[in-house]
């Protein structure tokens, strides 16, 4: 079992929460502290992350945690990035055990067999970062991507970012990163409950990737990118809010 913190009161449907790669329960307290007064919330570290120790099956280590969380209620899944990713996938293999699933900047999966190499050419790349540079070295390359360029707009949001990030063992989570890459993730576009996705106004991949699939329900974020629920995470709370009272009202 991975690693979670409960916080707020009992409540008929919970959410469950699960971070990007790098991060740990600990960045949704800001939205936790928010939501807890009115829903039941369960924050969980993914493998190699946080307090959860390493696991050669990432997904299966995730998949025991949420069944067994899942077994009295089903939960909506709110995931960010990474932890977006594998919700889908989660909500794909067992769509009767969850009601909903709200996704935050959260790939969809790639098209194309050319769009898979090229995506596991750079996340190789990366895994070997992990392994060869230190921690603090490898956080600064990191962010320096260009869907992370919003957050030159808050330095003091990324400061944060970096002092919480050290993280004490690259290569358990370059191990992760390759077992999660997006190179070998499916491609969700049609789905057996209902799903959300978030996304900054200022993730220029992001906007363009969903906007290119009509059907998906979405959901622009105002004054944030790709880091959106740390960037805004009032909207964010706010659009939670609304998807939940959305599909509650549909199914009563």
């Amino acid at each position: 079992m991975l690693f979670y913190d409960t916080f707020g009161s009992s409540s008929v449907t919970p959410l469950i929460f699960l971070h990007g790669f790098l991060g740990s329960r600990l960045d949704w307290m800001p939205m936790v502290e928010s939501l807890q007064n009115r829903y039941r919330c369960i924050a969980i570290d993914l493998p190699s992350h946080g307090k959860s120790p390493h696991s050669d099956d990432v997904f299966a280590e995730l998949e025991k945690t949420l069944l067994s969380l899942s077994k009295d209620t089903s939960p909506i899944l709110i995931g960010y990035s990474l932890g977006g990713r594998l919700a889908l996938t989660y909500g794909n293999k067992h769509p009767k055990s969850i009601k909903g699933l709200i996704a935050l900047s959260s790939h969809t999966g790639l098209k194309t067999e050319l769009e898979k190499q090229q995506r596991k050419k750079n996340d190789l790349l990366w895994e070997e970062r992990l392994k060869t540079l230190s921690s603090d070295e490898f956080l600064n390359l990191w962010y320096r991507q260009s869907v992370f360029a919003s957050l030159g707009k808050q330095p003091k949001l990324l400061e944060e970012l970096l002092e919480r990030r050290p993280y004490q063992n690259g290569i358990e989570l370059a191990n992760v990163l390759s077992q999660v890459s997006l190179s070998k993730q499916s491609l969700y576009d049609t789905f057996k409950h209902p799903v959300q996705f978030l996304f900054g106004e200022e993730d220029r991949a992001y906007v363009d990737l969903y906007s290119s699939i009509p059907s998906l329900l979405k959901k622009e974020i105002p004054n944030a990118g790709h880091v959106l629920y740390l960037e805004n995470p009032t909207a964010c709370i706010e659009a939670i809010k609304g998807f939940i009272q959305k599909f509650s009202q549909e199914n009563s």
